[in-house]
């Protein structure tokens, strides 16, 4: 029987490192899977565009373990089956949200890429998903201009913390603490959105600088 494949769900490539200029990898945050019975890695860009970079190569175990090394962050195997499977249903069923009106756009709250890093969310699923009612925000088009990776990567360190919290307290498998949390969560970034949107803030993905 062989090993079962490695999953990466976070490995970040810096510009004008070794890997960037000797592998000709594209600088940026990667999902990674290492399929060890036929000794291949498959990094894909983690940016939801409809043409995703993919990048495939043939590396040994121990060739691995040196991209890994040389990689700026690498974030682990830390997910379950169960995980990996709602993963792949958010990818599956998520769709683009059209504005609102004239002058809005319907905000995802945690947003879908941040859903699919997250234990807290992964762990909820089916009951959130991202795009559960209480995760949508119309908020002006101004205010949501395209991307925001700052303002993803601030929301996933909040709920990286609130999970570790759970852990913590043995909570980790209780479906009701887990929600909790994420109500708690939603409904103080909602007020956080707001409360820049009502002070001049230009952006939402300068909500956390």
């Amino acid at each position: 029987m062989g090993q079962k494949n490695i999953y990466y769900q976070n490995i970040t490539i810096d510009k004008n490192t070794w890997l960037s200029k000797h592998l000709n990898i594209e600088p940026g945050d990667y999902f990674g899977e290492f399929d060890f019975n036929n000794q291949k890695l498959l990094l894909t860009k983690q940016r939801n565009t409809k043409n995703r970079k993919i990048y495939e190569m043939t590396v040994t175990f121990e060739q691995l373990l040196v991209i890994l090394t040389l990689a700026t962050n690498v974030q682990g195997d830390k997910f379950t089956p169960g995980d990996l499977a709602a993963i792949e249903n958010m990818e599956r069923r998520s769709s683009s949200i059209k504005k609102s009106s004239n002058s809005d756009r319907i905000h995802h709250i945690i947003p879908l890429e941040t859903c699919k890093k997250c234990k807290l969310i992964t762990e909820s699923w089916p009951i959130f998903y991202e795009n559960s009612p209480m995760n949508l925000l119309p908020v002006p088009l101004y205010f949501h201009k395209g991307a925001h990776p700052k303002y993803s990567k601030g929301v996933e360190r909040i709920l990286d913390k609130r999970w570790s919290e759970l852990v913590e307290c043995g909570q980790e498998n209780d479906l009701n603490a887990i929600m909790e949390v994420i109500k708690e969560e939603i409904e103080r970034l909602t007020d956080l959105i707001k409360k820049m949107e009502a002070r001049g803030v230009c952006s939402i993905n300068d909500i956390f600088n």
